[in-house]
């Protein structure tokens, strides 16, 4: 079933503009993806670029990769939960400011989400070991 509006019509497969345009419908859908997320991941990718650009892709052992990625999300939840104490205990603090702080200061989320880019793309291409 078809979802019209004023301008365009969409189907499962084709999108049809106002003009008469046609074209397929693009999917996945990348604009769905939340900006904060693609600007933490990308920072943490330019971080490797120490390693030289692209590094990663010279392939990495998935066990190592995998290690990374457990070790970034205890970070986090760790660094969450002495937050929350200190707020328990009185502080005036907030908890998303202090998170916020966190991303410049060492961004665990986006660590954990660079190695598991990283592992789904060298799955892809056959390089992760």
């Amino acid at each position: 079933m078809a979802k019209k509006s004023q301008t365009s019509t969409t189907t499962a497969t084709e999108h049809t503009f106002a003009t008469g345009a046609k074209r397929s419908v693009i999917m996945p859908r990348y604009d769905l993806l939340p900006q904060t997320f693609l600007k933490r991941t990308s920072a943490r990718f330019e971080m490797g670029l120490k390693y030289g650009e692209n590094n990663y892709k010279r392939g990495l052992p998935f066990d190592d990769t995998f290690n990374h990625i457990i070790d970034h999300l205890y970070a986090y939840k760790e660094r969450r939960k002495e937050i929350l104490i200190r707020i328990e205990q009185g502080e005036s603090l907030s908890l998303a400011g202090e998170m916020k702080r966190l991303e410049t200061d060492g961004d665990d989320l986006a660590g954990a989400a660079w190695g598991l880019a990283a592992i789904m793309y060298l799955e892809q291409i056959g390089k992760l070991s």
